[in-house]
């Protein structure tokens, strides 16, 4: 989806009269998924800078550049916490549930590593599942790449159109990818795991890809570890 019409972008079916969730037809999830004193709770906590009188459950919205994934995986983020993943877990499996734009995937999956990983020595599967997002958040990897770089390319193209129009020049910015976290933390967790190899193959791939990151850094440790390890296990022959 390119950047233009996520800006343009608007919601026909759902009640913009009942706040965000309204807006995008989620109200049946949330009186399914939260009780209502989830539900009071996290209206609480959530206090976007610019909300305006517009809540998750009230308020009207004439349009939005944000889609409904985009929501959730954004409101998650508020209850990245201790004793509170767990409402962080349920928003971001309706995100992954309904994310149609690649972009969206992937910073779904980036909140989903960030909220299971922390809970992997208290809660059992979470290391699994903080995996499995790794593993889904870095298949998408080229496409995004690609999808951001359009991005990029279409607001530079928009921004540039717009200041010859009012007489004025500016100098465009040139796209500059993101970190990964999906790369990032499992490479830690190969690591982890006596697995140097596969931590090196990662950070290349992630390096390849053009992911910000120390991935050289990274590959030149891990590869004097290999080493070290190596030399050890050869001395004890």
């Amino acid at each position: 989806m390119g950047w233009m019409r996520k800006l343009t972008k608007r919601n026909p079916t759902g009640d913009r009269s009942a706040g965000r969730l309204g807006y995008y037809g989620l109200h049946e999830w949330w009186d399914s998924t939260f009780s209502p004193d989830e539900q009071r709770f996290i209206e609480g906590r959530h206090q976007p800078l610019g909300g305006g009188l517009t809540t998750l459950t009230a308020g009207r919205i004439s349009s939005s550049s944000q889609s409904a994934a985009g929501l959730l995986w954004a409101l998650a983020g508020w209850f990245n916490k201790p004793g509170e993943r767990h409402i962080a877990r349920r928003m971001l499996s309706k995100a992954e549930e309904i994310a149609t734009d690649v972009v969206d995937r992937h910073f779904v999956y980036s909140q989903l590593i960030d909220v299971t990983y922390p809970e992997r020595d208290r809660e059992e599967g979470a290391l699994e599942e903080a995996v499995r997002a790794c593993e889904a958040q870095i298949a998408l990897g080229p496409a995004v790449m690609v999808a951001m770089r359009a991005e990029q390319a279409d607001r530079e193209s928009f921004l540039a159109e717009r200041d010859q129009q009012a007489g004025s020049t500016r100098e465009s910015r040139a796209f500059q990818a993101p970190g990964h976290r999906g790369f990032k933390q499992l490479a830690i967790i190969r690591e982890k795991e006596g697995n140097l190899e596969a931590a090196i193959a990662l950070a290349g791939q992630a390096m390849v890809q053009g992911w910000t990151g120390d991935w050289d850094n990274r590959i030149d440790r891990l590869r004097k570890k290999t080493n070290r390890s190596a030399a050890a296990a050869e001395g004890r022959r």
